[in-house]
């Protein structure tokens, strides 16, 4: 068979995209100014709104009894 020579660009065709989108995310995540602390509370409330949601959604999946059964 031969010598089979394998670069790092080709052991993994992805390895080519995730470079530069990881120096694009570096750059963007450094260059972007921190969010207030109002937009912060705004988010972690409305996370914790959806997330409660799903518990009582969650929740009242369980206790239907004789529901596709």
């Amino acid at each position: 068979m031969g010598n089979l020579a394998i670069s790092w660009w080709g052991l993994h065709p992805g390895l080519i995209a995730f470079i530069p989108n990881l120096a694009a995310f570096i750059v963007v995540s450094l260059l972007t100014p921190k969010p207030s602390q109002e937009v912060v509370d705004k988010f972690h409330g409305y996370l914790a709104k959806k997330l409660k949601m799903s518990e009582i959604i969650d929740d009242f999946k369980d206790n239907q009894v004789g529901i596709n059964e």
